[in-house]
């Protein structure tokens, strides 16, 4: 298990990784708070990053 802190504008160390990877992943994540989340589809980012 992996246990860390998110701020505003960080992005999931574990997305990222399985973004470059292109592999699937389950991943688990709890607000302490109000939260506004970003989903960007696999594809859609893979494009912006060439």
């Amino acid at each position: 298990m992996l246990l860390y802190y998110l701020r505003a504008t960080d992005a999931c160390a574990l997305s990222v990784s399985s973004l470059l990877t292109n592999e699937q992943r389950s991943i688990r994540a709890v607000a302490e708070e109000s939260t506004q989340v970003l989903l960007i589809p696999a594809r859609q980012a893979q494009k912006w990053l060439g």
